[in-house]
């Protein structure tokens, strides 16, 4: 899905880049003789991390990311550039308000001169390559089980699983399709374009829709309600979210509803927000983060007080996972957890304890691809990053895995240790395609054996979930496809499309 990496690094907290230049001394000019790092430093640490050269090569630097970021401090190429950037209609006045491509400039011609010179002489022409494991191309755990059901083209968004049925949302269809655990199709329920994020409660399936899977700020989304009484009709709970990807319910404030927390990733504005629930499905917005790129939210009690407080991560430019203490009337204060490189691709979280110590750790993927090139990243693939029991992760794996989305660790083969199942929606198509689905199995003492499948390209694999499909008491999976662009692998996505594979289940054959 979407999202802008390093290039929105000063968009998507651009408001603190004004106020830092509103409100602390310019940048000092070049007869005072700051070098483009110190420049450099100044800027882009006021908002992100700040992103040390060698996290991109030259050409990347120079052709997309470079005169990006001058959009975002006011330099322009063109007269008319500035107003080819902002999104006409619901969208513009929410990018204007905040300023993001300011019509004046926030730094001089010159310090700017020197900022791009920074970047371009201190890059590689080429990045490293990571040392990945070898990936044998089939494996002896799961055996692949297609559908009957196609779509054309499968465009799925979301994948739900409970002990009865099996549901994928699709953006083409703009509807939630629903399925037994014989992979038989029951029906379908509109919801408008992009239904992203599915759960349950009692009577309902709550269903997160972007509105929009195209990147935009404009309000088009919604959470809906989609009765398992079909007698009743679907209604909307909230609306006029900007392009949502993910909600999680929890009483925040204590006072006995369930509240929902919503992750608006928007395009250049957006929020993380919480929602009050006032009764009669009437619910009021309360910002806890108000910046893009929230991503995954998870209500939990990160502290121990016995108040709800909230994981959430964040992608476009301002990377990382932060800690949202809640003081049990659903306010909240933030700490950093993970601060990572505007350039990583932040794709995936999972808070689980993986090592049986009672704390929570955290299951990271960046390998979020999809702003220019695609170019191969050594520091795309899986972290474990694991809990000292004061929430500080100082341990950690690294699994490297070209465009990794995807993580989910579980005993899959039972024999007593925790294996890793992946997906990547921009693996390496010339070398390794068999990247797009990974197993990685536990030989013991977290090391690992990588093994793919035959089909692994049979889509491309944007979400995966796991649940006991067949009853035989281990796990399966299941592998959903979006058909998007390849560059330069047309052939593969007319495949894609004209199969028209939904998704697939990966049967568990350990028992």
């Amino acid at each position: 899905m979407k999202k802008a990496l390093f290039v929105a690094s000063l968009l998507s907290c651009l408001a603190l880049i004004i106020l830092h230049c509103n409100n602390q001394p310019r940048a000092k000019k070049a007869t005072d003789s700051p070098s483009g790092k110190e420049l450099a430093q100044a800027m882009c640490s006021s908002c992100h991390k700040f992103p040390q050269p060698d996290l991109l090569d030259k050409k990347s630097w120079e052709m997309f990311v470079l005169p990006r970021m001058g959009y975002f401090l006011g330099h322009y190429d063109a007269e008319n550039t500035r107003d080819k950037l902002i999104e006409d209609g619901p969208a513009e006045s929410l990018v204007l308000a905040q300023n993001i491509f300011p019509e004046a400039k926030l730094i001089d011609s010159i310090s700017w001169e020197k900022i791009k010179s920074f970047y371009l002489e201190n890059s590689p022409v080429i990045l490293p390559k990571a040392k990945h494991l070898p990936i044998a191309k089939s494996n002896d755990t799961f055996t692949p089980i297609r559908p009957v059901y196609q779509l054309n083209p499968p465009s799925v968004t979301a994948i739900y699983t409970n002990e009865n049925n099996l549901m994928i949302g699709d953006a083409f269809t703009g509807a939630v399709h629903l399925f037994n655990k014989q992979l038989q199709f029951l029906g379908a329920a509109k919801t408008n374009e992009s239904p992203v994020w599915i759960s349950e409660n009692e009577n309902a399936f709550l269903v997160t829709v972007m509105g929009s899977f195209s990147p935009t700020d404009a309000p088009s989304g919604a959470l809906i309600s989609i009765p398992k009484n079909t007698k009743e009709k679907t209604s909307v709970l909230i609306s006029n979210l900007q392009r949502p990807v993910h909600h999680a319910t929890a009483d925040f404030d204590n006072d006995g509803n369930t509240d929902f927390v919503i992750c608006e990733f928007a395009k250049w504005t957006g929020s993380l927000s919480w929602y009050k629930n006032l009764g009669d499905n009437q619910f009021e917005k309360r910002v806890i983060r108000n910046t893009p790129g929230s991503m995954k939210a998870y209500p939990t009690d990160w502290n121990g007080d016995g108040h709800t407080d909230i994981i959430a991560l964040f992608g476009q430019g301002n990377e990382g996972i932060w800690a949202f203490i809640n003081d049990g009337n659903g306010n909240f204060m933030e700490q950093t957890i993970k601060h990572l490189a505007p350039s990583f691709g932040s794709s995936f979280l999972q808070l689980q304890d993986l090592n049986s110590d009672g704390n929570l750790d955290l299951v990271y993927c960046a390998g979020d691809n999809a702003d220019f090139g695609p170019i191969i990243k050594p520091y795309h693939g899986i972290y474990l990053w694991f809990n000292d029991g004061e929430n500080h992760f100082n341990d950690s794996i690294f699994l490297p895995l070209n465009g990794a989305y995807s993580a989910i660790p579980r005993d899959f083969d039972q024999d007593g240790d925790l294996d890793i199942a992946s997906i990547s929606f921009f693996p390496n198509y010339v070398e390794s395609p068999e990247e797009s689905f990974v197993y990685f199995e536990n030989n013991g003492d977290w090391t690992f054996k990588a093994s793919s499948i035959k089909q692994a390209t049979a889509g491309r694999w944007i979400v995966m979930e796991t649940n006991d499909l067949d009853g035989d008491k281990d796990l399966d999976l299941i592998l959903a496809s979006l058909a998007f662009e390849v560059p330069g692998h047309d052939s593969l996505v007319n495949k894609w499309v004209q199969n028209g594979i939904p998704f697939i289940v990966l049967e568990n054959k350990t028992k």
